[in-house]
């Protein structure tokens, strides 16, 4: 990706390594962007709660099954 952007502002690559029974060993999911609003707003919807700030924008690109691809056990 270009690293893009929008739509919070913001810019440059950051990695994220997610250790989880959800996500299998090895996993990569490579995307334009995510930030830390994208980030707030996925733990906001694991766990049922409102989104706060620029969490909740409907165009933020949030963690889904292609990320938490794994099985909890």
């Amino acid at each position: 990706g270009g690293g893009q952007t929008t739509p919070t502002g913001g810019g440059g690559l950051v990695g994220l390594l997610l250790i989880s029974s959800f996500v299998k060993p090895g996993s990569l999911e490579n995307v334009d962007y995510y930030n830390h609003f994208s980030l707030l707003a996925t733990i906001e919807n694991i766990f049922g709660l409102a989104h706060l700030g620029y969490a909740g924008d409907i165009s933020l690109p949030v963690m889904d099954a292609a990320v938490f691809n794994g099985h909890h056990s």
